[in-house]
């Protein structure tokens, strides 16, 4: 990956890797919330581990909060920076021109 040659650049690469990365936390957030889920609910009576449960849930909250907030965060700032879309590539040549 080259270095970025202006701001465009910067928040580009922001976006990028925070659009691509927030799928695969989400995930493991989700596994982590019903891993709590089911520490409560397999507890048999057990306060300890129906306790870590209840925290592995909390928690799992709120990193799904987080996330899903930066998420939508960077969703705004790729629609503020980019109205037409993120750049893909070099631009094309015009398509609506026919030649004859």
């Amino acid at each position: 990956m080259s270095s970025p040659q202006n701001f465009s650049e910067l928040v580009r690469i922001f976006i990028d890797l925070a659009l691509d990365t927030a799928p695969l936390l989400f995930s493991l957030i989700v596994l982590m919330f019903f891993s709590g889920i089911a520490l409560f609910v397999f507890a048999e009576g057990n306060e300890k581990q129906m306790e870590r449960g209840k925290t592995l849930m909390t928690w799992g909250v709120i990193a799904m909060f987080v996330v899903f907030s930066l998420w939508g965060l960077s969703r705004f700032v790729q629609g503020f920076f980019f109205p037409s879309g993120l750049p893909v590539g070099p631009p094309t040549p015009n398509s609506n021109v026919i030649i004859q």
